[in-house]
């Protein structure tokens, strides 16, 4: 079994790069865009990989199937523009 069978990162999967520059803003604001666009770009490639099956990717993500629909909605994705067919 590989280290990314389950699509989970572990402690080597994550390199650190030394940036110059100073933070640009506070904290806790600086830190909500991250987690944001993090949780965006996860869903979107979850919501890719089982072609916009929630019960599968919530079962994948490990959180349940409400929990999932609510965070798409959040990030205004919806799981019918997965599904469709690109040839």
């Amino acid at each position: 079994m590989s280290r990314r069978d389950h699509g989970r990162l572990l402690p080597g999967d994550v390199t650190y790069v030394e940036d110059p520059s100073p933070p640009v803003g506070p904290f806790m604001l600086d830190k909500r865009e991250v987690i944001v666009a993090f949780e965006r770009a996860y869903l979107i490639s979850l919501m890719r990989y089982y072609r916009g099956h929630v019960s599968k990717s919530a079962r994948q993500a490990c959180i349940q199937r409400s929990a999932l629909q609510r965070l798409l909605k959040r990030h205004g994705l919806k799981s019918a523009d997965f599904r469709k067919v690109t040839e």
